[in-house]
């Protein structure tokens, strides 16, 4: 009984604490913030609506939930002021950070603030509220205790800038992104079956072939193949199944591989047949994938593309060797 116990805290100290490459992380910051930039310029032209003092939630009538006190200022930066220049001061500073966020500059205190700004716009309008806020929210929170700028960032180039003899340490106990994983693999424990719970037409294979149906959630509403029954039926309890034994087993090399592919699968063609109402939760939810794949996976991706593009790039003709033809030779 103490051999098994100690191989159970064994396991679990191995799980949480083992030390890993930081590849997958800093491959996951970058895509995170090029998300998070995107949500931010494509609000652009609705800012003042969402955000604004005299928006479509008044600052007024917001502050009032919040006792006009030291606990709506805490809530939103946005709420510090009725200037409208404030409104776009802390559009220009969300942009500001998530650059710097993307690039891996600063990275602790880029994190941080990304965090505290995107809480921010999520408190002071919840009606604006959907998956996609709630995920990024979600991951910045658990991001301001992982080693963001230990790979592919503008921080371990200028470190190893300064310290031309040392060696980085790449290597980060691994419990601040674990964290991460395990908040994503618990959502889907809780998906799949709530699915099961809420709709009789999960249960009976026929869930997708009605929003096949329908032109507000389907792209391809017009296209007969995608109404078929069996197609619809297999796709029905194909996601139900792998949503179900995703959090389970993704953990396991060979069908946690298998698994991660299939649920990567179901959300890109999830982005291409579905509405643009949950394009960008299902692009949230990608980007969270990224770090269930190895860092020994990434590196192999990156090494192989290095090695293409340098032969291609050696098979292109050198301009300066190029033979002269003179007009003579020219027919």
């Amino acid at each position: 009984m103490l051999r098994l116990l100690q191989r159970l805290i064994a396991g679990l100290n191995q799980f949480w604490f083992a030390e890993e490459s930081t590849l997958s992380l800093g491959i996951f910051r970058i895509v995170l913030g090029l998300l998070i930039l995107t949500i931010l310029l494509i609000s652009h032209p609705n800012w003042e609506l969402f955000y604004g003092a005299q928006g479509s939630y008044p600052l007024s009538e917001w502050s009032q939930s919040y006792g006009q006190g030291l606990d709506a200022a805490v809530t939103s930066i946005l709420s510090w002021s009725i200037d409208p220049r404030w409104m776009w001061t802390v559009y220009g500073l969300e942009l500001v950070t998530a650059v710097a966020f993307v690039l891996g500059f600063q990275s602790r205190v880029s994190t941080l603030l990304m965090f505290f700004l995107w809480a921010s716009l999520f408190n002071r309008n919840l009606a604006l509220v959907n998956g996609q806020d709630q995920i990024i929210k979600m991951m910045l929170f658990f991001a301001c205790f992982a080693p963001m700028g230990n790979s592919l960032s503008l921080d371990r180039w200028l470190w190893q800038r300064r310290h031309p003899e040392a060696t980085f340490p790449d290597q980060q106990p691994r419990w601040s992104w674990r964290l991460m994983q395990v908040s994503i693999a618990i959502l889907y424990i809780f998906a799949g079956p709530a699915k099961l719970n809420s709709d009789i037409a999960w249960r009976d294979g026929t869930a997708l072939y009605y929003v096949s149906l329908s032109d507000r959630w389907y792209r391809l509403f017009d296209v007969d193949f995608l109404h078929g029954e069996l197609i619809n039926w297999l796709l029905t309890y194909g996601t139900i199944t792998i949503q179900i034994l995703f959090p389970y087993l993704v953990w396991f090399k060979g069908i946690g591989d298998l698994l991660l592919a299939a649920m990567t699968i179901k959300h890109m063609f999830m982005v291409i047949l579905l509405s643009p109402y949950v394009t960008y939760f299902n692009l949230a939810v990608l980007s969270t994938f990224i770090l269930f794949v190895r860092p020994t996976a990434w590196q192999a991706l990156i090494n192989g593309t290095q090695q293409q593009f340098l032969r291609w790039f050696h098979r292109m003709p050198d301009p300066d060797l190029a033979p002269e033809i003179s007009p003579a030779n020219q027919n």
